[in-house]
């Protein structure tokens, strides 16, 4: 008995170590849940859904706003009742993650939250249930790559009025923690567009922090405007990070564009991240 245990055991490890004879399945490597903060939902209530992404040890899963130089992006959606608002996805800050090359990409390892705000009708039935479903798709790696997808629902009571009834406490306050914050709360950011803006084949942005003893960005995908490469030059007070792009597609007259992407700084009191969505204006 205990011999056909072991067997067992080793069987089931086996298909998910990319050392042994089995093939992975993608799909396996990564578990999707679905989870919301309240217990309850009320009329009209701000709440937030969380897409909960658990990664086989030694494997990872590529970032939803740009996967880097390898991978595909993590693709999440949330089919809601027709009268919930739902909001886009919210990764969290990703890891950077080299390759030989080097080829540099965005990843996560472990468990990954990626956040949806929502906002509840102004009627619901008390006692009601409604359903909410998550439909995921990844790319899961390490020293091979295996395409997955996987499916998650949620069923939530609906109250009266109330109070909120919270649940998974903990778990949304780290996943909050690990997104990047709003720019306006870096309240001392120098960014500036360098060169003849009416001369639009290339892009560069200076950014610079005062007191920032490190500065890193890792870029959001564009359609348009292609991101090159991040430079970090001088140090101390004359510490900046020059951000290069190119146009894809040159555009015509005047137009108001941005670079978004998470800018991280480092000063003595520790590393901050926050969502770069500073808009410039560049073309004729």
């Amino acid at each position: 008995m205990l011999l056909a245990l072991a067997s067992l055991l080793l069987a089931a490890a086996s298909s998910q170590d990319p050392r042994a004879g089995a093939e992975p399945d993608g799909n396996k490597l990564v578990k999707v849940e679905l989870v919301s903060e309240r217990a309850k939902l009320h009329p009209g209530e701000h709440f937030t859904l969380a897409a909960k992404l658990t990664v086989t040890p030694r494997w990872h899963i590529y970032w939803g706003e740009n996967p880097g130089e390898t991978g595909t992006p993590t693709r999440l959606e949330i089919e809601a009742p027709k009268e919930f608002t739902l909001g886009a996805p919210q990764f969290p800050v990703p890891q950077r993650h080299e390759d030989p090359g080097p080829l540099v990409s965005y990843v996560y390892e472990g468990q990954a939250l990626v956040l949806f705000d929502a906002v509840a009708p102004a009627k619901l039935e008390p006692g009601s249930k409604v359903r909410f479903e998550l439909s995921a798709s990844w790319l899961v790696c390490t020293s091979r790559c295996f395409q997955g997808e996987g499916e998650a629902a949620l069923e939530l009571e609906c109250a009266a009025a109330g109070e909120p009834v919270p649940a998974n406490e903990g778990l949304f306050k780290d996943a909050r923690t690990k997104l990047p914050r709003k720019l306006e709360e870096l309240k001392k950011l120098d960014a500036k567009l360098l060169g003849d803006p009416t001369k639009p084949e290339a892009c560069q942005l200076e950014l610079s922090v005062p007191g920032a003893l490190e500065l890193s960005f890792l870029p959001a995908e564009q359609k348009d405007l292609v991101f090159d490469s991040a430079t970090a030059k001088g140090s101390g007070e004359e510490l900046r990070l020059v951000l290069d792009y190119h146009w894809s597609a040159p555009p015509q007259g005047k137009v108001e564009f941005g670079c978004p992407g998470i800018l991280s700084v480092k000063t003595k009191d520790g590393t901050a991240s926050y969502w770069f969505d500073k808009k410039f204006l560049a073309g004729h």
